[in-house]
């Protein structure tokens, strides 16, 4: 199909000028007598134009950035960062794909030049890897810090970070280790392997993290039931607020089941903390006990989360 000089086919030009016409109040009746065309085909030329990225629309919402909201989250909590979200619909993929879109975006103005990134898998997280744009950015690891929990397939997860690596142009590590072992020596031996000793030096590195915090409803629906003994999932069901990257805490930051935590592959609380940039992704008000522990003691100073949680933050850090 021949082009311009500006690599514009006469359709492009076309659904260009029909764009800027409707976007200018005009109706579609109104464009296509300008345009000789039928109604019909104006239609299809607005859609053209959407589908060669001629068409940007931003939409100002006053919710998502209402500074008041966002300075006293930044002053109670210590944060670098504050994103807000105001969900399209009222559905929990509906605020995921928001929660994913808006951190995306602070994670592409966070990472830098040779960053090595640490993240969890969860499907906020896989929504985040749907949004990521590709980011401008040379020498950047990718580092999975959790092992594989949960009923979700291994393809969906591997996907998610495919996804985010390509997004970063990144080096991918990750391991298929269950994030539970059944026992103490099964993990002692899969830290042994050569898989796991590579993930755990290049961890060591990363300046960034990206995970979701869960509360305790999310994350036992999350696990395999056999992972956990019955004595567990009592002491996790009176104590735990949530997890974060599958250790579970209560109200005080503390690990409820040190057993189970001792069974637990990922990263730990303790290197969690020193990570540089660590960006919480969450939203919903089961979220809001553990999100609330999590940036309370310094799991996070990055925060994205939706208009709800954030007004319920501020009453609960009151």
């Amino acid at each position: 199909m021949k082009r311009n000089e500006f690599g514009l086919t006469r359709r492009d030009e076309q659904a260009i000028d029909a764009t800027k016409m409707y976007y200018s109040g005009m109706t579609q009746a109104e464009i296509a007598p300008l345009l000789h065309i039928g109604r019909p085909a104006v239609s299809k030329l607005l859609t053209h134009a959407r589908e060669r990225g001629f068409v940007c629309v931003h939409v100002n919402d006053p919710r998502e950035n209402n500074r008041r909201i966002i300075k006293t989250l930044q002053e109670r909590y210590h944060l670098l960062d504050v994103r807000i979200v105001v969900a399209s619909g009222n559905g929990p993929t509906d605020l995921r794909k928001a929660l994913g879109r808006a951190a995306a975006l602070m994670i592409q103005e966070t990472v830098t030049s040779g960053d090595s990134i640490g993240v969890v898998w969860s499907e906020t997280i896989a929504e985040v890897a749907n949004a990521m744009p590709e980011c401008d950015v040379e020498g950047i690891k990718l580092i999975q810090l959790g092992g594989d929990a949960g009923r979700v397939g291994s393809v969906r997860k591997e996907h998610c970070y495919k996804q985010l690596a390509q997004a970063l142009n990144a080096r991918w590590y990750s391991t298929d280790y269950p994030a539970i072992f059944d026992s103490c020596d099964e993990k002692l031996r899969a830290v042994a392997s050569a898989e796991i000793k590579e993930l755990a030096r290049e961890s060591e590195q990363c300046r960034v993290m990206i995970y979701s915090p869960r509360g305790y409803v999310d994350s036992v629906a999350l696990l395999q039931s056999e992972n956990l003994a019955p004595d567990e999932q009592q002491r996790l069901q009176t104590k735990a607020v949530g997890d974060l990257c599958l250790r579970f805490i209560d109200s005080r930051a503390r690990v409820c089941v040190p057993d189970l935590n001792a069974r637990t592959m990922g990263i730990t609380l303790p290197k969690l903390r020193k990570i540089e940039q660590k960006i919480a992704v969450a939203g919903g008000e089961s979220s809001v006990d553990v999100l609330h522990v999590a940036l309370t003691w310094g799991y996070a100073n990055k925060l994205v989360t939706d208009i709800h949680t954030a007004q319920l933050l501020l009453k609960k850090s009151s």
